[in-house]
Order: structure tokens, then sequence, then C-alpha cells
């Protein structure tokens, strides 16, 4: 469903019953039966499957972009490159190039505007320079340049391991906590939830949550 958002998960006798989805058009609100449900919200699983008396470590790691002008295209990088001396990503996007690297714990807030995240934006406007010096044009707005900043959740974990697997909730599977990897991860993530719920057992070799371990019988998570 496009254009909804997941408000809340309703659960009985130990088992998931249903999700209730709202329509942000509309504003009304649907509750959707299945026989699995798989929490797979990024940063905002863990208050979701709290609602249910599931607690995964799951924190919001402020990320943040800044996508900046090619002055002199040529010298830019034409695949994604990471420096590891200044702890930056970047991705080439056209005649722009796109540059990460921080990232903060400050709960969900994904503001720009506060003197913590001014300072973070202007230090990957300094680490470009540093990498790339004279390449990407790095004025601020005031100085006449048009950076682009930009903020987003990383669902981290303390292991940096994400939670894929089943709950004590019947019914109710994760697939979460992927940090920086969400892309990397996300196909192989989906196939193995998928492989888990109809009662296989995935053939890569990793600890999932809530499920036995290689040898034991895989109990499936059904009514």
């Amino acid at each position: 469903l496009f254009g909804h958002d997941i408000e809340r998960l309703e659960h009985a006798a130990g088992a998931v019953t249903s999700v209730g989805v709202r329509d942000r058009g509309s504003r009304s609100l649907r509750m959707l039966r299945a026989d699995a449900v798989v929490v797979a919200c990024g940063s905002y699983s863990a208050p979701l499957l709290r609602t249910v008396g599931v607690d995964l470590p799951v924190y919001p790691g402020k990320g943040y972009s800044a996508t900046f002008a090619l002055k002199k295209p040529e010298l830019a990088p034409h695949v994604s490159t990471i420096d590891d001396e200044v702890k930056c990503a970047m991705s080439r996007l056209g005649d722009t190039l796109r540059v990460a690297g921080t990232i903060e714990l400050s709960g969900y807030d994904t503001s720009l505007d506060s003197p913590l995240a001014r300072a973070r934006c202007r230090m990957l406007a300094e680490r470009i320079e540093q990498v790339l010096p004279g390449v990407c044009d790095t004025r601020t707005e005031e100085e006449g340049g048009n950076p682009r900043f930009w903020t987003g959740l990383r669902p981290a974990t303390p292991t940096n391991i994400p939670y894929i697997g089943r709950t004590k909730v019947r019914r109710l599977w994760v697939n979460t906590g992927h940090g920086t990897l969400g892309w990397t991860h996300g196909a192989g993530s989906g196939k193995a939830i998928a492989e888990l719920i109809s009662g296989e057992r995935p053939q890569m070799e990793f600890g999932f949550y809530g499920v036995e371990a290689p040898g034991q019988q895989l109990a499936h998570s059904g009514p």
C-alpha cells in the first residue's frame, strides 16, 4: 500500500491479529489481516514492536548527506567511492556529487536547523574539499551556492548485525536493524525471511532471531 502509515499492531492470545494502516489522504483507517506479519520499518520498527511487548535494541542513527554541483566534472569519480581517512562516501549523480559520512544518536529528529546539524553539514563540505579540492561548488546559499542537504535515520544495532527472524509473538516476524546497509542486504534479507516463514532453512549461515540453531527442527510461526 502506497500513501499509508502503519499505526498499530493488534494482538490477542499471544499472536498478532491485524495491522492498522491509515490513508494519508482520506485519513481512513484499515485493519489488515494476514497469516504472517513482517515488521520491516527501519528505525521505526522498535517503537512499533514495543506496543506488543517485543523489545529490540534498534536505535535511530541520524545520517547526513550533501549534494554539490560539480565545478570540475572531469576530476570527479564516476563510481561510488569511500575515503577511509576522512570517513566519507561519494556517489556521482550526473553533474552533481553526493557526499555522506556522519552519524549521530539524537532520537527521531531529522531536522537540519539545529546548531549541531548545521555544523555537520559544514563538515561534509569541508571533507569533500579536503578529498577533492575545487571539484565541487561547496559554497553556502549565502555565498551564492546551492548545496542540498538531507538527513535520514539508519536502524542501528549494538552489534551492527540486523534482526531477521521470528518474535515471541506468534505470526509476527522482523527484518530490521541493517544500519547503513539496508539497500545492500535488502534482497538477501527478504529472501531469507520468506524462507523462514515458509518453514525452510535459508542457505546462508546467520544467527536468525528467534530461530533454532542448525540441526534443530525449525518451528513454523503459524496460527
